[in-house]
């Protein structure tokens, strides 16, 4: 349908019928020319009945993540009703087990794209986490983990993140076909992401886990446990 398009409808609706249309615009008043020809609302309503759609390759998504991390995942799908996803979301189980909610987010938009971010629900757990993080050397973690304006009910985490349409358009990608080749462009934004950030991650589970074992060390000094044993005398 699109090589007979000549009038550029259908592309205006491709683009933007994905998009919380906000403002006036040359093309939310086409929007509403069309969809207010019964004839054309319905041709148009069946053109995204049968767009692709991100939920087809969800599968793909999460095998990756496994495959590329070598960890278990937990997945939240928004909306939860299929046929409407818009958002994968998934996280690494033993990161947020250790209080990193980190949340990598692939995200049906203006163009499917991968975003790595912390809920602002999850924020205040996690901020004293996020500052020790981000103080680390070499640290991928940003040091006030921003609000993006569109998304505020997600902060950014990663420090090559701004809230700009610059650093935005980097983690997306240009294919819409949602199709296995789709899958991999997506999967390879995120090998890089995951790849930046987890040792700034690891560096501080490893801290964590010595900062533990001296704690142990010194209650079991406390308590006198393993120290020598007293001579009573026959």
């Amino acid at each position: 349908m699109e090589t007979n398009d000549k009038s550029g409808v259908v592309k205006a609706f491709r683009e933007n019928i994905w998009r919380h249309i906000m403002g006036e615009s040359e093309k939310k008043n086409l929007v509403r020319e069309i969809m207010a020809d019964p004839t054309l609302a319905e041709t148009i309503s069946t053109i995204i009945k049968h767009l692709p759609k991100i939920e087809e390759i969800e599968h793909d998504l999460k095998a990756g993540v496994k495959q590329i991390t070598g960890m278990e995942i937990e997945t939240k799908l928004y909306p939860p009703s299929r046929g409407d996803v818009r958002e994968i979301m998934i996280y690494l189980k033993p990161w947020k087990e250790a209080g990193i909610p980190i949340c990598f987010n692939f995200y049906d938009g203006d163009l499917p794209a991968i975003r790595t971010m912390v809920h602002v629900d999850n924020w205040k757990a996690f901020e004293p986490i996020a500052k020790q993080l981000a103080s680390l050397p070499d640290t991928a973690v940003h040091k006030v983990c921003p609000i993006r304006r569109d998304w505020n009910s997600w902060r950014l985490v990663m420090i090559d993140d701004s809230d700009t349409n610059e650093a935005w358009q980097k983690t997306t990608i240009q294919d819409r076909s949602y199709s296995p080749d789709a899958a991999r462009a997506l999967l390879a934004l995120f090998h890089e992401r995951f790849e930046k950030l987890n040792p700034t991650i690891q560096t501080y589970l490893q801290q964590q886990a010595t900062a533990e074992c001296s704690l142990n060390e010194l209650d079991r000094s406390s308590l006198g446990v393993g120290g020598s044993t007293p001579n009573h005398g026959a």
